[in-house]
Protein backbone atom coordinates (compact mmCIF):
# COMPACT_ATOMS: atom_id res chain seq x y z
CA UNK A 1 0.00 0.00 0.00
CA UNK A 2 1.21 3.63 -0.47
CA UNK A 3 1.12 6.53 1.31
CA UNK A 4 -1.45 8.15 -0.90
CA UNK A 5 -3.56 4.66 -0.68
CA UNK A 6 -3.44 4.29 3.05
CA UNK A 7 -4.28 8.33 3.50
CA UNK A 8 -7.28 7.82 0.91
CA UNK A 9 -8.50 4.62 2.98
CA UNK A 10 -8.84 6.77 5.92
CA UNK A 11 -11.24 8.44 4.32
CA UNK A 12 -12.76 5.61 2.80
CA UNK A 13 -13.79 4.21 6.16
CA UNK A 14 -15.87 7.17 7.04
CA UNK A 15 -19.56 6.22 7.43
CA UNK A 16 -20.47 8.70 4.68
CA UNK A 17 -19.14 10.09 1.51
CA UNK A 18 -20.35 14.16 1.83
CA UNK A 19 -18.25 17.29 0.69
CA UNK A 20 -15.88 17.05 3.09
CA UNK A 21 -14.62 13.35 2.41
CA UNK A 22 -14.82 14.63 -1.53
CA UNK A 23 -12.66 17.44 -0.72
CA UNK A 24 -9.93 15.86 1.40
CA UNK A 25 -9.82 12.81 -0.76
CA UNK A 26 -9.23 15.18 -3.96
CA UNK A 27 -6.54 17.18 -1.96
CA UNK A 28 -4.79 14.37 -0.50
CA UNK A 29 -3.68 13.52 -4.23
CA UNK A 30 -2.83 17.08 -5.10
CA UNK A 31 -0.65 16.71 -1.57
CA UNK A 32 0.92 13.76 -3.00
CA UNK A 33 1.33 14.84 -6.19
CA UNK A 34 3.48 17.99 -4.95
CA UNK A 35 5.69 16.33 -2.13
CA UNK A 36 5.57 12.23 -3.33
CA UNK A 37 8.81 13.29 -4.64
CA UNK A 38 10.74 15.06 -1.45
CA UNK A 39 10.05 12.10 0.93
CA UNK A 40 14.02 10.38 -0.05
CA UNK A 41 15.56 14.10 1.55
CA UNK A 42 13.91 12.76 4.71
CA UNK A 43 13.90 10.17 7.12
CA UNK A 44 10.83 9.71 9.28
CA UNK A 45 11.15 8.64 12.83
CA UNK A 46 8.12 9.10 14.71
CA UNK A 47 4.57 9.97 13.57
CA UNK A 48 1.63 11.73 16.29
CA UNK A 49 3.94 11.02 18.88
CA UNK A 50 2.63 11.87 22.42
CA UNK A 51 5.53 13.68 24.46
CA UNK A 52 5.11 15.05 27.94
CA UNK A 53 7.53 17.16 30.44
CA UNK A 54 7.43 18.63 33.48
CA UNK A 55 6.71 22.04 33.78
CA UNK A 56 9.89 24.15 34.91
CA UNK A 57 10.72 27.71 36.31
CA UNK A 58 13.44 28.50 34.13
CA UNK A 59 15.18 30.56 36.41
CA UNK A 60 15.63 28.15 39.46
CA UNK A 61 14.76 24.85 37.79
CA UNK A 62 12.30 24.62 40.03
CA UNK A 63 9.55 22.04 38.91
CA UNK A 64 5.83 22.88 39.22
CA UNK A 65 3.77 19.99 41.39
CA UNK A 66 0.74 21.14 39.91
CA UNK A 67 0.87 21.03 36.21
CA UNK A 68 3.41 19.25 33.55
CA UNK A 69 3.76 19.65 29.32
CA UNK A 70 2.26 17.23 26.86
CA UNK A 71 1.38 17.42 23.27
CA UNK A 72 0.91 15.47 20.11
CA UNK A 73 3.43 16.08 17.71
CA UNK A 74 2.66 15.26 14.25
CA UNK A 75 5.87 14.02 12.76
CA UNK A 76 9.26 13.93 13.72
CA UNK A 77 12.16 13.33 11.09
CA UNK A 78 16.06 13.71 10.22
CA UNK A 79 16.95 15.31 6.64
CA UNK A 80 20.76 14.08 7.02
CA UNK A 81 22.01 17.82 8.62
CA UNK A 82 19.68 17.52 11.88
CA UNK A 83 16.24 16.30 13.65
CA UNK A 84 13.50 18.67 13.22
CA UNK A 85 9.60 18.11 13.34
CA UNK A 86 6.53 19.13 11.17
CA UNK A 87 2.87 20.33 12.35
CA UNK A 88 0.04 19.72 9.77
CA UNK A 89 -2.04 22.96 9.37
CA UNK A 90 -5.29 23.91 7.73
CA UNK A 91 -6.60 27.06 6.87
CA UNK A 92 -9.26 29.20 4.25
CA UNK A 93 -6.33 31.99 4.26
CA UNK A 94 -4.10 32.93 1.18
CA UNK A 95 -0.71 30.72 1.88
CA UNK A 96 0.88 31.66 -1.58
CA UNK A 97 2.49 34.62 -0.91
CA UNK A 98 5.36 34.53 1.58
CA UNK A 99 4.15 37.94 3.04
CA UNK A 100 0.67 36.82 3.12
CA UNK A 101 -0.62 38.00 6.92
CA UNK A 102 -0.94 33.95 7.18
CA UNK A 103 2.59 33.27 7.55
CA UNK A 104 3.22 36.61 9.91
CA UNK A 105 0.80 35.20 12.56
CA UNK A 106 2.68 31.97 12.59
CA UNK A 107 5.63 33.81 13.11
CA UNK A 108 4.41 34.13 16.64
CA UNK A 109 2.14 31.26 17.07
CA UNK A 110 3.37 29.21 19.92
CA UNK A 111 2.59 25.43 19.40
CA UNK A 112 6.08 24.83 17.99
CA UNK A 113 7.73 26.21 20.56
CA UNK A 114 5.72 23.93 22.61
CA UNK A 115 6.95 21.21 21.14
CA UNK A 116 10.38 21.75 20.48
CA UNK A 117 10.57 22.59 24.46
CA UNK A 118 9.21 19.35 24.72
CA UNK A 119 11.68 18.13 23.02
CA UNK A 120 14.50 20.08 24.17
CA UNK A 121 13.70 19.03 27.72
CA UNK A 122 13.43 15.59 27.11
CA UNK A 123 16.79 15.49 25.86
CA UNK A 124 15.63 15.29 22.17
CA UNK A 125 16.98 18.66 20.86
CA UNK A 126 15.11 19.54 17.09
CA UNK A 127 17.43 21.64 14.77
CA UNK A 128 14.34 22.92 12.73
CA UNK A 129 10.92 22.74 11.99
CA UNK A 130 8.38 22.76 9.29
CA UNK A 131 4.70 24.39 9.00
CA UNK A 132 2.93 21.99 6.73
CA UNK A 133 0.25 24.08 5.60
CA UNK A 134 -3.27 23.08 3.37
CA UNK A 135 -5.17 25.58 1.88
CA UNK A 136 -8.71 24.23 2.05
CA UNK A 137 -10.42 25.06 -1.36
CA UNK A 138 -13.55 27.68 -1.85
CA UNK A 139 -15.21 25.96 -4.62
CA UNK A 140 -18.02 23.96 -4.76
CA UNK A 141 -20.42 21.22 -6.53
CA UNK A 142 -21.32 23.47 -9.78
CA UNK A 143 -23.55 22.88 -13.35
CA UNK A 144 -21.32 21.27 -15.45
CA UNK A 145 -20.88 23.11 -19.12
CA UNK A 146 -22.02 22.00 -22.33
CA UNK A 147 -18.59 21.42 -23.07
CA UNK A 148 -17.94 19.66 -19.96
CA UNK A 149 -21.12 17.47 -20.79
CA UNK A 150 -20.43 16.45 -24.36
CA UNK A 151 -16.85 14.98 -22.73
CA UNK A 152 -18.61 13.30 -20.15
CA UNK A 153 -21.13 11.73 -22.39
CA UNK A 154 -18.83 11.16 -25.23
CA UNK A 155 -15.25 9.88 -23.39
CA UNK A 156 -16.61 9.08 -20.15
CA UNK A 157 -14.04 11.55 -18.41
CA UNK A 158 -14.27 14.69 -16.52
CA UNK A 159 -11.41 16.97 -15.87
CA UNK A 160 -8.45 13.86 -17.08
CA UNK A 161 -10.76 11.38 -14.71
CA UNK A 162 -12.39 8.18 -15.87
CA UNK A 163 -15.93 8.41 -14.55
CA UNK A 164 -18.33 5.50 -13.88
CA UNK A 165 -21.22 4.99 -16.17
CA UNK A 166 -23.71 4.75 -13.28
CA UNK A 167 -22.50 8.40 -12.44
CA UNK A 168 -22.51 9.95 -15.83
CA UNK A 169 -26.24 9.28 -16.51
CA UNK A 170 -27.62 11.10 -13.45
CA UNK A 171 -25.04 13.69 -13.72
CA UNK A 172 -26.18 14.21 -17.73
CA UNK A 173 -29.56 14.08 -16.61
CA UNK A 174 -29.57 16.32 -14.10
CA UNK A 175 -26.66 19.04 -14.87
CA UNK A 176 -24.89 19.39 -11.89
CA UNK A 177 -21.77 18.00 -10.59
CA UNK A 178 -22.25 14.86 -8.17
CA UNK A 179 -19.74 14.52 -5.52
CA UNK A 180 -17.70 12.48 -7.48
CA UNK A 181 -17.49 14.90 -10.55
CA UNK A 182 -16.40 17.72 -7.93
CA UNK A 183 -13.79 15.93 -6.23
CA UNK A 184 -12.40 14.66 -9.87
CA UNK A 185 -12.34 18.79 -10.90
CA UNK A 186 -10.45 19.63 -7.36
CA UNK A 187 -7.97 16.85 -8.52
CA UNK A 188 -7.77 18.48 -11.71
CA UNK A 189 -7.13 21.67 -9.67
CA UNK A 190 -5.01 20.73 -6.95
CA UNK A 191 -2.53 19.17 -9.42
CA UNK A 192 -2.23 22.01 -11.79
CA UNK A 193 -0.48 25.21 -12.15
CA UNK A 194 -2.54 25.81 -8.95
CA UNK A 195 -1.46 23.62 -6.68
CA UNK A 196 0.75 26.46 -4.62
CA UNK A 197 -2.17 28.23 -3.86
CA UNK A 198 -3.21 25.06 -2.05
CA UNK A 199 -0.04 23.44 -0.15
CA UNK A 200 2.89 25.61 1.03
CA UNK A 201 5.57 24.71 3.32
CA UNK A 202 8.01 27.51 5.59
CA UNK A 203 10.82 26.09 7.27
CA UNK A 204 11.94 27.72 10.75
CA UNK A 205 14.47 27.25 13.32
CA UNK A 206 14.29 28.84 17.30
CA UNK A 207 17.56 29.92 18.75
CA UNK A 208 17.89 28.32 22.03
CA UNK A 209 16.95 31.68 23.81
CA UNK A 210 14.04 31.86 22.06
CA UNK A 211 12.95 28.83 23.37
CA UNK A 212 14.29 29.84 26.73
CA UNK A 213 11.84 33.03 26.43
CA UNK A 214 8.82 30.69 25.48
CA UNK A 215 9.60 28.61 28.60
CA UNK A 216 9.55 31.84 30.83
CA UNK A 217 6.20 32.60 29.46
CA UNK A 218 5.02 28.39 29.87
CA UNK A 219 5.89 29.18 33.59
CA UNK A 220 3.83 32.47 33.91
CA UNK A 221 0.77 30.59 32.21
CA UNK A 222 1.49 27.50 34.96
CA UNK A 223 1.28 30.39 37.60
CA UNK A 224 -1.65 31.90 36.52
CA UNK A 225 -3.87 28.61 35.98
CA UNK A 226 -2.92 28.23 39.78
CA UNK A 227 -3.95 31.40 41.07
CA UNK A 228 -7.37 30.91 38.92
CA UNK A 229 -8.11 27.71 40.34
CA UNK A 230 -7.05 29.00 43.93
CA UNK A 231 -9.47 32.23 43.65
CA UNK A 232 -12.19 30.52 41.63
CA UNK A 233 -12.08 33.33 39.51
CA UNK A 234 -12.92 32.30 36.08
CA UNK A 235 -13.83 35.15 33.69
CA UNK A 236 -15.93 35.46 30.81
CA UNK A 237 -14.98 36.83 27.55
CA UNK A 238 -17.21 37.91 24.94
CA UNK A 239 -15.10 38.08 22.06
CA UNK A 240 -14.69 34.55 22.46
CA UNK A 241 -18.19 33.79 22.18
CA UNK A 242 -18.69 33.22 18.56
CA UNK A 243 -14.98 31.51 17.73
CA UNK A 244 -15.22 29.27 14.35
CA UNK A 245 -18.05 31.73 13.00
CA UNK A 246 -20.82 29.98 15.38
CA UNK A 247 -21.69 30.07 19.24
CA UNK A 248 -18.93 28.60 22.16
CA UNK A 249 -20.64 25.06 23.33
CA UNK A 250 -20.89 26.87 26.74
CA UNK A 251 -22.53 29.94 26.01
CA UNK A 252 -25.88 28.54 27.41
CA UNK A 253 -24.17 27.96 30.70
CA UNK A 254 -22.44 31.27 30.52
CA UNK A 255 -25.64 33.22 29.87
CA UNK A 256 -27.70 32.06 32.07
CA UNK A 257 -29.67 29.40 30.04
CA UNK A 258 -28.39 25.89 31.16
CA UNK A 259 -27.34 24.62 34.15
CA UNK A 260 -24.22 22.39 34.52
CA UNK A 261 -26.56 20.07 36.33
CA UNK A 262 -29.56 20.64 33.74
CA UNK A 263 -29.00 17.28 32.44
CA UNK A 264 -27.75 18.61 28.90
CA UNK A 265 -24.18 18.07 30.28
CA UNK A 266 -21.80 14.95 31.08
CA UNK A 267 -18.92 14.57 32.38
CA UNK A 268 -15.86 13.45 29.98
CA UNK A 269 -13.50 10.75 30.64
CA UNK A 270 -10.42 12.51 29.61
CA UNK A 271 -10.28 16.17 29.35
CA UNK A 272 -7.73 16.03 26.33
CA UNK A 273 -9.95 15.09 23.29
CA UNK A 274 -6.94 15.10 20.71
CA UNK A 275 -4.23 13.49 23.34
CA UNK A 276 -3.96 9.76 24.39
CA UNK A 277 -4.81 8.95 28.03
CA UNK A 278 -2.24 9.54 30.24
CA UNK A 279 -2.88 8.78 33.63
CA UNK A 280 -2.29 11.34 35.60
CA UNK A 281 -4.92 10.78 38.48
CA UNK A 282 -6.45 13.67 37.31
CA UNK A 283 -8.58 12.90 33.83
CA UNK A 284 -5.83 15.25 32.51
CA UNK A 285 -6.35 18.43 34.47
CA UNK A 286 -2.87 18.32 35.24
CA UNK A 287 -1.39 18.51 31.60
CA UNK A 288 -1.10 21.74 30.00
CA UNK A 289 -1.20 21.25 25.96
CA UNK A 290 -0.96 24.46 23.29
CA UNK A 291 -4.65 23.92 22.66
CA UNK A 292 -5.42 24.46 26.62
CA UNK A 293 -3.25 27.36 26.94
CA UNK A 294 -4.89 29.10 24.07
CA UNK A 295 -8.40 29.01 25.67
CA UNK A 296 -7.64 29.95 28.83
CA UNK A 297 -6.04 33.06 27.09
CA UNK A 298 -9.15 33.43 24.57
CA UNK A 299 -11.76 33.17 27.75
CA UNK A 300 -10.90 31.74 31.14
CA UNK A 301 -14.68 30.38 31.94
CA UNK A 302 -14.51 27.95 28.87
CA UNK A 303 -11.28 27.01 30.14
CA UNK A 304 -12.52 26.07 33.67
CA UNK A 305 -15.64 24.17 31.65
CA UNK A 306 -13.72 22.35 29.17
CA UNK A 307 -10.34 21.42 31.35
CA UNK A 308 -11.30 21.40 35.44
CA UNK A 309 -14.44 20.89 34.97
CA UNK A 310 -14.38 18.52 31.89
CA UNK A 311 -18.07 18.64 30.99
CA UNK A 312 -18.92 18.41 27.18
CA UNK A 313 -22.74 18.14 25.68
CA UNK A 314 -24.27 15.20 25.75
CA UNK A 315 -25.19 15.82 21.79
CA UNK A 316 -22.43 17.93 21.12
CA UNK A 317 -23.11 19.86 17.66
CA UNK A 318 -20.19 19.17 14.78
CA UNK A 319 -18.10 22.26 14.08
CA UNK A 320 -16.90 21.94 10.25
CA UNK A 321 -14.08 23.63 10.33
CA UNK A 322 -12.59 21.65 13.36
CA UNK A 323 -14.31 18.03 11.71
CA UNK A 324 -12.42 19.10 8.58
CA UNK A 325 -8.91 19.63 10.50
CA UNK A 326 -9.55 16.48 12.43
CA UNK A 327 -10.14 13.65 9.36
CA UNK A 328 -7.16 15.86 7.20
CA UNK A 329 -4.89 14.99 10.40
CA UNK A 330 -6.28 11.46 10.95
CA UNK A 331 -5.64 10.84 6.73
CA UNK A 332 -1.68 12.75 6.91
CA UNK A 333 -1.32 10.10 10.30
CA UNK A 334 -2.06 7.20 7.53
CA UNK A 335 0.09 8.62 5.25
CA UNK A 336 3.18 9.21 6.98
CA UNK A 337 3.22 6.22 8.99
CA UNK A 338 2.98 4.28 5.64
CA UNK A 339 6.53 6.19 4.75
CA UNK A 340 7.91 5.30 7.94
CA UNK A 341 6.90 1.67 7.43
CA UNK A 342 8.20 1.82 3.73
CA UNK A 343 11.47 3.51 4.91
CA UNK A 344 12.22 0.77 7.95
CA UNK A 345 11.53 -1.75 5.17
CA UNK A 346 8.30 -2.91 6.74
CA UNK A 347 5.90 -2.27 3.91
CA UNK A 348 6.08 -2.06 0.21
CA UNK A 349 4.65 0.23 -2.50
CA UNK A 350 3.45 -0.49 -5.62
CA UNK A 351 4.96 2.24 -7.83
CA UNK A 352 6.14 5.35 -7.52
CA UNK A 353 3.34 7.69 -6.09
CA UNK A 354 3.59 10.71 -8.17
CA UNK A 355 2.84 8.55 -11.33
CA UNK A 356 -0.65 7.60 -10.34
CA UNK A 357 -3.06 9.26 -12.32
CA UNK A 358 -6.13 10.76 -10.58
CA UNK A 359 -8.44 9.08 -12.34
CA UNK A 360 -7.54 6.17 -9.49
CA UNK A 361 -9.06 8.07 -6.86
CA UNK A 362 -12.51 8.91 -8.16
CA UNK A 363 -15.23 7.29 -6.12
CA UNK A 364 -16.87 5.14 -8.20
Amino acid sequence: MTALEAAIAVIDGEPEYTLRQATIRAMLVGYDHRYADNWNQFQIHEVEEFISSPLFNPATGAKSRTFINGGIIDVEMDDGQGHGIMDHKTTSDQIENPDDTYWKVLQVESQLDHYLLLKHINGQKADWAIWDVMRKPGIRPRAITKAELKVLESEGTYFGARIPPDIIRPACLDGRESLELFEARLIAECTGENQGRYFQRRRITRLAGQILTYAEELWDNGLEFREARQSKRRGRNSGACMNYGRACMYLPICAGHDAVDSGNWKQKEYVHGELPIFDDKQGGRSILTNSRIRTFQSCRRKEYLAYDLGIERNDPEEIEVLAFGTLWHKALAAYFLTIKEIQHGNATTTGPEAERSAANFVSA
